[in-house]
């Protein structure tokens, strides 16, 4: 393959490589190229502004929606109320109720401030009189003879 590049050499100097005399700014650079897609991004941008504009709107039901969520939310607090302020069979087969919450509490208070269910601590506490006495002091329990 031949190379139509001119190699100039001058003394002291690095050769340089000039461009064939022949070949103008048009054959180097590709205009057509470059006009051809500036064209096609104009005609995609156009495109685009088209089916932006008169595209057309999607259906509002935005209002029918939230009338709808609104009917729903009434009611499942109205079931809510009804439930929680009643007495009524959860599974009758294995005798759980359910009952309002007021009454469920002080039930639960009740049966807390019974002296059989006081929590109790984890380990076993042990009696004063088992309790270590540092050295000198005498129990508390124990009355001084004086």
């Amino acid at each position: 393959m031949q190379s139509n590049h001119i190699i100039t050499e001058q003394s002291g100097h690095l050769p340089q490589i000039l461009p064939p005399k022949e070949m103008d700014l048009n054959a180097r650079f590709p205009w057509s190229r470059f006009w051809t897609s500036m064209g096609m991004l104009l005609l995609f941008l156009c495109a685009v502004i088209v089916v932006l504009r008169w595209a057309p709107e999607p259906p509002n039901d935005d209002a029918e929606r939230a009338l709808f969520r609104e009917k729903n939310l009434a009611e499942l607090q109205k079931s809510n109320a009804e439930r929680l302020g009643s007495y009524g069979w959860v599974d009758q087969a294995h005798g759980i109720l359910h009952m309002p919450i007021a009454r469920a509490m002080e039930l639960e208070t009740m049966a807390l401030n019974a002296p059989e269910w006081r929590p109790h601590a984890v380990y076993a506490i042990a009696p004063n009189d088992l309790v270590p006495v540092p050295a000198g002091m005498p129990p508390s329990n124990v009355k001084s003879k004086e």
